[in-house]
């Protein structure tokens, strides 16, 4: 019988854990109410949380309405444990949204990093991390995901390496050890948003 890896049990404990921050602050609920469609994104909706504490979702409303989205956010702070919460108004740029970031700190627990992207249905990136989530949970055995976990644990916290760089690394570059992604950063420099799609 096949036990699964420190890494593996090391991410379903984060996985437990931010899903209990989400739902104490019912982040889900609040948007829901306010007509939003709520998408969790990145490592949250792939499992593939380490070391990193974060917590990411994308929101859609029928349109991108700045004072809905202050509303919502206001009843989220309201909870003793979000200790920051900081806006940036994106929606002239490409992406057309709105970026609340937020910080979970609770006494004895090491803090949370919580993103909401709030979006207009229909706008330039509508749905596509989510596919890219769903896509990279169909490609990953149990070795890609291992070795990606791995990696995630190893990487110093100084060390700033996006979560599409380890999969496209690991998927497509077959890397293998810090070393070698830390190669392959260098022939692949980040620029902008990346649209690999797994």
């Amino acid at each position: 019988m096949e036990h699964d890896s420190p890494w593996q049990v090391m991410a379903r404990e984060a996985r437990a854990q931010a899903r209990r921050i989400v739902e104490e602050l019912d982040i889900e609920g609040h948007w829901r109410r306010a007509g939003g469609v709520v998408q969790a994104v990145g490592s949250f909706r792939t499992g593939l949380l380490v070391r990193h504490r974060d917590i990411d979702f994308h929101v859609y409303t029928p349109e991108l309405d700045v004072r809905c989205s202050f509303r919502v956010m206001a009843g989220l702070a309201c909870s003793p444990h979000l200790h920051s919460l900081h806006f940036i108004n994106g929606s002239r740029t490409a992406e057309r949204c709105l970026e609340w970031h937020a910080v979970w700190r609770c006494p004895d627990e090491a803090p949370w990093q919580i993103d909401i992207i709030h979006m207009a249905m229909g706008s330039p990136f509508d749905g596509y991390f989510e596919r890219f989530a769903d896509r990279l949970c169909q490609r990953l055995d149990a070795e890609t995901r291992d070795i990606i976990l791995r990696l995630k644990y190893e990487t110093p916290a100084s060390e700033d390496i996006h979560g599409v760089e380890y999969y496209q690394a690991v998927l497509e570059g077959g890397v293998r050890t810090l070393a070698e992604l830390r190669r392959w950063r260098t022939r692949h420099p980040l620029e902008g948003v990346n649209l690999w799609m797994p």
